[in-house]
C-alpha cells in the first residue's frame, strides 16, 4: 500500500530520501567527532611517551 502511494507522490520519495541523507550526515559527524578526540587522545599520549625515553 505504501509502495503504491508513493509511486503515486513522488514528493513522499523524496522526502525520505532527504530524511535518509540527514541520517547519514548526523552519523558522519558523529564518527568524525569520534575520530578527532581519538585523535586528541593519540598526540596526548605521544607526547607523554616521548617525555619518558629522554
Amino acid at each position: 500500500m505504501l509502495y503504491k502511494r508513493e509511486k503515486l507522490d513522488p514528493k513522499a520519495i523524496e522526502q525520505r530520501t532527504f530524511r535518509s541523507e540527514d541520517q547519514q550526515t548526523k552519523e558522519m559527524e558523529r564518527h568524525i567527532q569520534d575520530l578527532e578526540e581519538e585523535n586528541a587522545i593519540l598526540k596526548k599520549a605521544m607526547h607523554f611517551f616521548a617525555k619518558d625515553h629522554r
